[in-house]
């Protein structure tokens, strides 16, 4: 080899080496970073599986099209991976599904479309499966001070959109309100946990939020909304934690619950906090901070999964609910183990 190839190679190997250390170095700077007074556990290892099924009896007209996604968790600093999606592993059927990253960059899913014609009779199943780590956080905010006016610019920039807050809520968010926002949140939690009491069975939807101050009960959906528009109502930015609660045999259990009727699903909530960041509140928790690792954050654009049909006359739709069912049956089923 002469002095001109090798110095080319050497020069093509420094390229090679400098291309790949700039791309593990922005890998690693988009991982998320543990904020201010969170503590992290041991994480646990879960395996999930997410199926989605379909049946079209012969009484109702084929859809155009199909589309399906199903979700996969957002990375943390607890993913034991540095790369979207925050799962170390997955895989899905059918095969011509892919992978689409969400446009905040936090997480992703899998993207399922069906052209083909949905025949009477035929069954369509999707399923995911992913494995992801999760770990107990806890925020302790005891040696730390923060105040609304501390808040900046860009402490909104990755938080949901302003609503509009009911009168009722913005009266009582200036009965809770404190001169710290950890402090204003506690007494959101405290409230919600001491008036609103747990009832998955109610009616009105959970962005109805006076019929839920009226019934005084509703299920985790309804209370991330009343949350919600209690943070929003004093200038604390907000997101909602759409994920799952896996939840043992024995915790269903004592819900009354099985692993054969329980979704998983779970709505909790993610504040930001002025010099510390975003950190994690359920108000169910007997420590409103304190998460357990079966809580697994699955994106942040929908929960778990989404299906539109597109109807013969080309009119796109989320499945129609008849009070007892969806449209073509449609099931979506999560299970899991923990490894």
């Amino acid at each position: 080899m002469t002095r001109l190839n090798r110095l080319s190679l050497l020069s093509i190997i420094s390229t090679l080496l400098a291309t790949l250390a700039a791309a593990h170095s922005f890998a690693q700077s988009s991982l998320p970073s543990l904020p201010r007074g969170v503590e992290i556990g041991q994480a646990s290892r879960f395996q999930v599986h997410i199926e989605t099924t379909m049946n079209n009896s012969a009484r109702q007209a084929l859809p155009r099209q199909i589309r399906v996604w199903h979700a996969l968790p957002v990375l943390t600093p607890w993913s034991r991976t540095n790369r979207l999606p925050g799962a170390t592993s997955y895989n899905f059927e059918p095969r011509n599904g892919k992978f689409e990253a969400e446009a905040d960059q936090r997480s992703g899913h899998i993207y399922f479309e069906e052209n083909r014609p949905f025949q009477a009779g035929t069954v369509l199943n999707f399923k995911t499966d992913f494995e992801v780590f999760s770990a107990p956080r806890r925020f302790s905010p005891e040696n730390l001070r923060c105040s609304f006016h501390d808040y900046k610019k860009g402490d909104f920039s990755k938080a949901d959109k302003l609503q509009p807050v009911l009168p009722e809520l913005q009266s009582l968010s200036q009965q809770l309100k404190s001169d710290s926002p950890i402090t204003y949140v506690r007494n959101i939690s405290d409230w919600l946990k001491q008036n609103i009491e747990y009832d998955d069975s109610v009616s009105f939807g959970a962005t109805d939020t006076r019929a839920i101050l009226r019934a005084k009960k509703g299920h985790c959906g309804h209370s991330a909304n009343l949350f919600k528009q209690l943070c929003q109502a004093q200038g604390v930015p907000y997101r909602s934690a759409w994920g799952l609660f896996l939840a043992d045999r024995t915790v269903l259990n004592s819900m009354g619950k099985s692993p054969e009727s329980y979704s998983y699903y779970h709505t909790w909530n993610e504040v930001c906090f002025p010099n510390i960041g975003w950190v994690e509140v359920d108000p169910s928790r007997p420590d409103c901070f304190d998460i357990p690792a079966n809580y697994v954050i699955n994106n942040s654009s929908f929960q778990n999964c989404a299906v539109w049909i597109t109807d013969a006359s080309g009119f796109p739709h989320m499945p129609k609910w008849s009070g007892s069912s969806y449209e073509f049956d449609i099931k979506t089923k999560v299970s899991f183990q923990e490894k």
